[in-house]
């Protein structure tokens, strides 16, 4: 199994990786190499994927309680080097820094973004939302206004890098927690890990008394806030809840096709194992 695997693999690293992060005399602080805690972090993910979800909470929870992290009380330093939120990131690379960086920033004022936030994602943000002034950035070119993501701020540069590509940050353990607890149906101590992360970005109000389906799906929205534009997180969110039709079907109800979840198998792997069967939809 595949995921047993992962989860043994993980499981050792997190046994034998110190809780300091490796550093250099060059980069004294930063946290470019795994440590203990990234494990533990893959680990609670990978528990909620695999919907476990006690351990899930336990790993999200140990991670949470380390005290080596705490969320940024200020948005825009959230993808710098220096993050406290950072559980592990990747060092930018020579002249154009970070990859987010390099292809979601406008490369000339007078050139549209490559990459804009789509109108269903910015309407799910309130209006007092820290992460839309933030995180978001909107300009016009020919008189026409376009908006994309803004979380690296730096479009090319060298080093000292003031950016680092963030690989896991503590916002999605709060997140995992929340979610985990939720599906145990344990509503308050959920809400309380969710209302970290929403009180971060500005949103104070929370209902008292909610419904536990209402509860998980205050979380996946607020997931898809906090993580729009990071390693296909909403994607993957998706697909491991079984929503990806349900999302994708209306606002792709002319080209979408349900096989479309999956990638067809390359016919050069099923020549090499007839084991494989391929994906529905691609025979």
């Amino acid at each position: 199994d595949r995921y047993a695997f992962i989860i043994a693999d993980l499981t050792e690293a997190e046994n034998i990786l110190p809780e300091a992060y490796a550093v250099t005399t060059d980069y004294p602080t930063a946290r470019i190499r795994a440590n203990k805690w990234a494990a533990a972090s893959l680990l609670a993910r990978v528990y909620l994927y695999t919907k476990d979800y006690t351990k899930a909470a336990e790993k999200a929870a140990a991670v949470i309680g380390s005290g080596m992290y705490s969320l940024e009380t200020d948005l825009n330093n959230v993808f710098l080097t220096s993050s406290n939120e950072a559980v592990l990131q990747f060092m930018a690379g020579d002249f154009y820094n970070t990859t987010e960086g390099l292809y979601f920033n406008q490369a000339f004022d007078f050139v549209e973004p490559s990459f804009l936030i789509h109108p269903d994602l910015l309407s799910s943000f309130p209006a007092d939302d820290k992460r839309l002034a933030s995180w978001t950035k909107t300009v016009s070119v020919n008189s026409a206004s376009y908006t994309f993501p803004f979380k690296y701020k730096i479009r090319i540069g060298s080093a000292p890098f003031q950016e680092y590509n963030m690989v896991i940050r503590l916002a999605e353990l709060y997140l995992i927690k929340a979610e985990a607890l939720a599906l145990k149906n344990d509503i308050e101590a959920s809400a309380t890990e969710l209302k970290v992360v929403r009180e971060r970005a500005g949103l104070t109000q929370f209902p008292a008394d909610i419904s536990q389906q209402d509860l998980l799906d205050s979380i996946a929205v607020e997931r898809r806030r906090e993580f729009f534009g990071e390693w296909g997180h909403r994607w993957l969110d998706l697909k491991r809840t079984g929503k990806v039709n349900d999302v994708l079907l209306p606002l792709k109800s002319a080209t979408w096709n349900m096989n479309d979840t999956l990638y067809p198998i390359p016919f050069y792997e099923i020549q090499t194992n007839f084991n494989l069967v391929q994906n529905q939809g691609y025979q």
